[in-house]
């Protein structure tokens, strides 16, 4: 499993806790099974199971990819098999554990 570790001056990120369970307040683990598009689709999908259907649960990561970085629908299945860098696998992946825990989507991305 791929494991990105990033430092963030600003922000802090509480997805990644230390060994004592707190939240670190400036690194951020991002755990998917690689850094492709079509992993995060798959994170998205296999986080929200509990939540939402796979058809709603992509369409919110349609949503994200599109709001974050301004991708249409075409582009991102074009991209399945291709690389993010780390700031992008960041602005698509933060907003699956508020999603996972019922915040809606709107509220997340700011519209």
């Amino acid at each position: 499993m791929l494991c990105v570790l990033l430092h963030f001056a600003l922000q802090r990120c509480s997805i990644w806790n230390d060994h004592q369970g707190t939240a670190h307040p400036y690194f951020c683990a991002v755990q998917i099974a690689g850094n492709t598009v079509g992993a995060v689709l798959a994170a998205y999908v296999q986080r929200l199971a509990p939540r939402y259907d796979r058809p709603e649960a992509l369409a919110m990561a349609r949503i994200v990819f599109a709001e974050r970085l301004g991708w249409d629908r075409a582009r991102l299945e074009l991209a399945r098999s291709e690389a993010l860098s780390e700031s992008e696998l960041l602005k698509v992946y933060l907003p699956i554990k508020r999603l996972a825990a019922g915040e809606p989507l709107q509220y997340i991305l700011g519209t």
